[in-house]
């Protein structure tokens, strides 16, 4: 496993994890959406208030995007987010479709009005998968 990591192919996956990353952190704050922490694999992204949480993470799995909502008492009151989780699998193409579903299901839950800061939890599964 150590040979892996410290491989070409090792930093090749870090490279293109990394990639994605960035490209799901571009694609999500270029929607007006808020993110929590530095770039890393779990990005996490605020949404609001628990019931419009609710209502965006059941679209994102009809959509076909695997969501983890985090809520209260998880999280403070209000202060719903999803955590998404970027493999080295994931395009930077996939990120930024997965970033334009999560604003419009945040958008249609909250009512097409404008969007509420909140945060989710993510799982963004590679094509085939």
């Amino acid at each position: 496993c150590l040979r892996i990591v410290r491989s070409p192919q090792g930093q090749q996956r870090r490279d293109a994890l990394m990639q994605a990353v960035l490209a799901l952190r571009e694609g999500l704050q270029a929607h007006g959406l808020s993110l929590l922490g530095t770039p890393a694999p779990i990005v996490p992204v605020l949404l609001g208030p628990a019931a419009t949480a609710r209502l965006a993470a059941r679209a994102l799995g009809q959509a076909g995007l695997l969501a983890n909502l985090v809520e209260y008492p998880a999280v403070a009151q209000n202060a719903a987010r999803l955590r998404m989780l970027v493999m080295a699998q994931h395009t930077p193409a996939q990120a930024r479709q997965a970033a334009a579903l999560v604003a419009q299901a945040l958008q249609e839950a909250a009512g097409g009005e404008g969007m509420e800061t909140a945060a989710m939890g993510l799982d963004l599964l590679p094509a085939g998968h």
